[in-house]
């Protein structure tokens, strides 16, 4: 601030020095006036200066180290009091400037609220009348609901799309916490979107979620627990395997009633992958272990 101070004031510096350089040539040209006395008036006249300039700087520069150190804000009663007439010019401009500021932000965010209110509007407006010709779609001919529900699911998921973006501002407002079902709103979402799943030839796995624990952690445990999670997780696992095994013939078994042919590998074909796939179980061989890698094999 003191480098700004003296800069601001560098011309009235520059005169003064030059006045003083002024008063010595006069007492050194003119002969009538002592030179000793000339040099004592311009020593006086400049420690005078130099103590007023210290004075005079708190006191100036008071406004503008508080408008340095205020932070960006709207708030009015953050200016600093003005201690003489052009900071009280400038105090009062940036009180104006604010004002006018949040007045144009004051109608602009109006504005936006209008027009998302407005944009909101519109599309519930809209969906009413998707919702019913989506009910007369579902009646007319296969081959041509599959056409229609494509060209409905584009238009429907345009309108979700600015439904959400014109709501993800406020969403936290939306928000309570409750039990849901996440599998089940899982496949009522996809189900509604099989149609375009088919076109764009998209399609969607659903597998249990897996618990796992560190090694950290189960040796921390006792051996009886030890045992009970090592059987557990065993009965699990066949479990697990055994349903998805059953679901799958299940499923083959209404895909081959409604016509759908399937092609089972011979023992030579099988044989063929087998050794083929060879050098990728020699790569995670050091990696899971042969005798785990054995067991996966004979899986």
């Amino acid at each position: 601030m003191i480098q700004i101070y003296l800069k601001e004031r560098a011309s009235w510096i520059l005169f003064f020095i030059f006045s003083q350089l002024l008063v010595l040539a006069m007492g050194y040209l003119d002969t009538s006036i002592p030179l000793l006395s000339t040099v004592y008036i311009a020593f006086i006249s400049c420690l005078s200066f130099v103590i007023f300039m210290v004075m005079r700087y708190e006191k100036e520069t008071r406004f503008y180290k508080h408008l340095q150190t205020l932070e960006p804000s709207f708030d009015l009663t953050a200016i600093p009091e003005a201690n003489s007439p052009f900071e009280a010019i400038v105090s009062n401009r940036m009180s104006e400037q604010i004002q006018e500021f949040k007045h144009q932000l004051d109608e602009l965010q109006i504005s936006l609220e209008q027009e998302k209110d407005d944009m909101l509007n519109w599309i519930h407006e809209v969906k009413t009348p998707l919702t019913t010709l989506q009910l007369m779609i579902e009646r007319t001919d296969p081959t041509l609901r599959s056409q229609l529900m494509y060209e409905w699911l584009r238009i429907h998921l345009l309108l979700d799309q600015q439904l959400h973006l014109k709501r993800i501002p406020f969403i936290q407002n939306d928000l309570y916490i409750e039990k849901t079902d996440v599998r089940k709103l899982l496949f009522q979402e996809i189900k509604s979107l099989r149609q375009w799943c088919m076109q764009k030839r998209v399609n969607y796995s659903y597998d249990p979620l897996v618990l796992g624990i560190n090694k950290k952690l189960f040796d921390s445990m006792s051996e009886e627990d030890q045992e009970l999670v090592k059987k557990l997780g065993k009965e699990a696992a066949e479990y697990q395997v055994e349903m998805a095994r059953e679901k799958e013939e299940k499923q083959i078994s209404e895909l081959k009633d409604a016509g759908m042919q399937f092609y089972a590998p011979t023992d030579e074909e099988l044989a063929k992958f087998t050794e083929a796939v060879q050098p990728v179980y020699k790569k995670y061989e050091n990696i899971w272990g042969k005798d785990l890698l054995d067991k996966f094999q004979d899986q």
